[in-house]
């Protein structure tokens, strides 16, 4: 073309040479190498969730000779621009979109560019929640845990200190609990920190009474293969029974009957005893002779 100047689009690789001609001396042809494009960074290793505001390293895979990786951050900034790793930071301020850009350039002119490899980050998510018995008996151990078990700390502590206290873990996701002698409700309250952030979860724990039991209604002399009745005064979500003849053991109500089948030709005397256990699994005992 007739101008003194032109553009150029280069798409595919070699040696291209460009003459001048026209009213004059013309120049030397100029000869242009066009290189190719070095191949994409293959992967890039890191988390995909991790601490707004942290940095946290990620590296650039695989390594070809003559070449140099290069990083950017949408939202975010990177300790290293070139080279295999990079500290990748997520602007805490940002509510993102968090993307990582990875390339190669060649390490001589003209420096081509590879295509860009990006990974899309979040900021991590903590999910909390503590688990473990919600009605328990006085005088007793409990394990309780934190859903979150990557926490940079754990706290864990009782409304009512009278109540209960940790035996044990503290500073754990897992703890011991030991319950005093007393009855009535209490909170427990594990509070996690992560991430300059603290996320808590409580569970509401009722301490139970042990049942004292105690027979209202007692078994009186009776016969041979005659039927008696027995009863106790507390209720319970059940009652365990045993009439000390051999026969098996039962459970039943408060009020039971029971028949001796023992073909005695003297008077003899049977215990019979009972456990009761209550709605929070706590257990008591009485037991009558006669």
């Amino acid at each position: 073309p007739f101008a003194d100047h032109i553009d150029a689009y280069f798409d595919e690789v070699g040696t291209y040479k460009l003459e001048f001609s026209g009213a004059f001396c013309g120049p030397e042809p100029l000869y242009i190498k066009v290189d190719s494009l070095p191949h994409p960074v293959d992967t890039i290793t890191g988390p995909k969730n991790f601490c707004q505001g942290v940095e946290t390293k990620f590296i650039a895979d695989n390594d070809i000779s003559g070449t140099l990786y290069n990083w950017g951050m949408l939202n975010g900034t990177v300790n290293a621009g070139t080279g295999k790793e990079s500290f990748i930071k997520m602007d805490i301020a940002s509510s993102g979109p968090f993307v990582i850009y990875s390339w190669r350039t060649t390490k001589e002119m003209p420096y081509c560019a590879s295509d860009t490899v990006t990974d899309t980050v979040a900021p991590l998510v903590v999910s909390m929640a503590v688990s473990g018995p919600d009605s328990v008996c006085p005088s007793s151990f409990h394990n309780y845990a934190a859903s979150y078990t990557d926490g940079e700390s754990y706290q864990w502590s009782f409304s009512d200190p009278l109540k209960a206290s940790i035996a044990s873990g503290a500073g754990t996701p897992n703890v011991t609990a030991l319950f005093n002698k007393t009855t009535g409700t209490v909170w427990l309250r594990c509070t996690v920190k992560k991430c300059f952030n603290t996320y808590s979860d409580s569970i509401l724990i009722h301490i139970g009474q042990y049942p004292s039991p105690a027979f209202t209604v007692l078994p009186t002399p009776v016969c041979d293969t005659n039927k008696i009745t027995v009863q106790i005064n507390t209720a319970g979500t059940s009652a365990f029974w045993n009439f000390g003849d051999g026969t098996p053991s039962f459970t039943a109500g408060t009020t039971t009957s029971h028949i001796y089948d023992l073909h005695n030709t003297s008077n003899q005397a049977e215990t019979v005893k009972v456990i009761v256990t209550n709605p929070w699994g706590c257990i008591g005992k009485d037991s009558v002779s006669g």
